[in-house]
């Protein structure tokens, strides 16, 4: 019996989401083999539905065994001299393709069928019946839910008075707003309309049943996008970075079911993104905005594709 290892590594909770198709089709592809797989993540809750063992530190995952093989699932590894870049992004690099293409190529050197590319979320009682007593007395599926989590030094970061706007202009719309993100990467964006406010008490159990069971969902470009890939959540994303077709998640035959992707222009248009470049382009394209507004659209155009993602969804 040969001990495989996928090491999922320290990456984010919306690229752990990614690589779940991936690990997915390995376990098929594995299936009738005298193999034994087993999962390293930092999340191990994400792959809690696939029959294998799984834990968040080599020592619990290897349990005194060595691995036959081990199964990078991400190019970059943090080493004690910063991150080391794997050759594989030069010719595949994360600006230009999805996140679970740009893992199944890793990992498993193909493209995924399309059927098995969206990702699968097994949500717990536990997070169900905690987030009822969250948001009592509302209903989650009553909730217009704005994701600010994203730090101010992030590309992909919205400032508080863009969202402020929006969630203005939506509850005089007759929405009741949740806002939820997390303070651990730094501060967030402060909203001071009248929201239920959900930012840091989420743990993963209750921010999936949330992203889940709500009415809508408005976010950058961020795990919620992946989370919600893996249910028929509407959600209006509002990208800065990467263009939505590699962003957003295909859900019943269409990237854009139950979804839209409101931008003014992209970060990645303004470069000149010619083959003969792509090592400097990858080196430098995480870069703070100088003005962030240049890229975000109009705060009506978000609330207008809020209300036409709603009508249809209805």
């Amino acid at each position: 019996m040969r001990l495989i290892v996928f090491d999922v590594g320290g990456i984010s909770i919306g690229d752990e989401i990614c690589v779940e198709p991936s690990i997915r089709y390995a376990i098929k592809l594995y299936e009738g083999s005298s193999n034994e797989l087993r999962v390293l993540a930092n999340h191990p809750r994400i792959f809690s539905h696939l029959n294998i063992f799984v834990a968040s530190t080599p020592d619990a995952v290897l349990k005194g065994q060595k691995p036959d093989m081990v199964i990078p699932c991400s190019p970059y590894s943090k080493t004690p001299k910063g991150v080391e870049i794997h050759p594989f992004t030069t010719y595949a690099p994360t600006l230009f393709i999805s996140t679970v293409d740009f893992s199944s190529l890793f990992m498993l050197r193909r493209i995924l069928p399309d059927k098995d590319k969206r990702p699968k979320i097994v949500l717990s009682n536990d997070g169900l019946e905690k987030l009822k007593k969250l948001v009592q007395p509302h209903d989650t599926s009553s909730l217009t839910i704005v994701h600010v989590g994203a730090t101010a030094e992030d590309e992909r970061f919205i400032p508080a008075s863009f969202w402020n706007k929006v969630i203005e202009k939506l509850i005089k719309l007759g929405h009741t707003v949740a806002v939820f993100g997390s303070s651990e990467r730094g501060p967030i964006a402060k909203v001071n309309q009248p929201v239920i406010d959900l930012v840091d008490k989420t743990d993963l159990d209750t921010f999936f049943a949330l992203i889940a069971n709500c009415r809508l969902l408005l976010t950058n470009d961020s795990s919620p996008v992946h989370v919600a890939g893996a249910f028929d959540t509407p959600i209006v994303v509002i990208p800065t970075l990467r263009h939505p077709d590699r962003l957003l998640h295909l859900r019943n035959g269409s990237k854009y079911y139950k979804a839209r992707a409101v931008y003014k222009k992209l970060a990645i248009d303004d470069s000149e993104f010619i083959p003969e470049r792509i090592d400097e382009i990858i080196q430098q394209h995480f870069t703070v905005f100088p003005d962030v507004y240049e890229y975000l659209p109009e705060t009506e155009k978000v609330v207008e594709a809020a209300t036409e993602l709603l009508d249809w969804s209805q």
